[in-house]
């Protein structure tokens, strides 16, 4: 499907971020209308948002997106599946029990690239000895190639793994003092000088230090695993007659059109957009046809 009409279907902000999503995954709808529906500015975040590259932080996140993205390249019975042992569907005392394959959930898609993988642990890798090399055989097909049937999307080249953030051990950030409080290298004990005769003893000082107020614990911001592209096919995007659509929405517009170069056409007719902001718009446009 490369066409997609939703014209007054009266679809909300919730249905728009929907939509937003499933173009993240989509890599083949070229033209979406959405007008004379009830989107406002919310609503058109949400889809420029996933106009643009996403961060993902976490493992689950990208393989149930990529998983996506094949599933609506390919289409879903285009895509082989993983198969588990054979299991009897005749009652397990049976002499004979027919052997029945049973389909796993995941698809069997293509090796994860190189450049996705995890980085692998150096404590492993220094302990783990390697196997001698394999004389390679002619037409063998590599790690990169395809072994299930299906082709490596060009989307996985354009993704981005990040590198794992480094642990910085508090201690080396405040050397005085170790994990305890206490200080690493306290100063020497003044030694007393020996009390003459008859002369009294001085009472001993209390060094009293302030009380430090505990700051609180603020959490660290999570930090991005991957960066997956947007949707780069959609070539028209139709917004008019949402009347909830206003300046804030041509900002966004904007941002996304400065990063996305696949959207060559807008039409937000009968919107509370304002004639200055169209002419940013238009501009915006204009400079990238050059």
């Amino acid at each position: 499907m490369i066409s997609l009409n939703l014209f007054g279907n009266n679809i909300s902000d919730d249905g728009a971020a929907a939509l937003g999503k499933a173009l993240l995954s989509n890599q083949k709808l070229k033209i979406l209308s959405l007008a004379m529906n009830s989107i406002s500015d919310n609503g058109v975040k949400e889809l420029c948002k996933n106009l643009t590259p996403v961060e993902l932080f976490t493992e689950q996140e990208f393989t149930k997106l990529r998983e996506s993205v094949y599933k609506s390249h390919y289409g879903i019975f285009n895509l082989p599946k993983e198969q588990l042992a054979p299991t009897p569907s005749t009652p397990s005392h049976s002499k004979n029990p027919t052997p029945v394959q049973s389909e796993h959930p995941n698809f069997a898609l293509p090796p994860l690239p190189q450049h996705l993988q995890p980085p692998p642990d150096s404590k492993k890798a220094a302990t783990t000895k390697k196997p001698p090399a394999k004389t390679p055989v002619a037409n063998q097909p590599s790690s990169t190639t395809n072994t299930t049937g299906v082709t490596l999307l060009e989307w996985e080249s354009r993704c981005e793994r990040f590198a794992p953030p480094e642990v910085i051990d508090p201690v080396l950030l405040n050397p005085k003092k170790d994990s305890r409080g206490s200080s690493r290298n306290p100063s020497p004990t003044p030694t007393k000088a020996p009390l003459k005769k008859g002369a009294k003893p001085e009472p001993p000082k209390i060094d009293v230090q302030p009380i430090e107020e505990e700051k609180p614990v603020v959490p660290a911001a999570p930090v991005p695993l991957f960066k997956v592209p947007g949707n780069s096919t959609l070539k028209s995007l139709n917004i008019s007659m949402c009347r909830g659509v206003t300046d804030a929405s041509g900002k966004y517009l904007i941002h996304m059109l400065s990063i996305n170069k696949s959207i060559d056409r807008i039409s937000f007719a009968s919107t509370n957009i304002s004639n200055k902001m169209i002419q940013e718009i238009a501009n915006v446009l204009n400079e990238r046809s050059k």
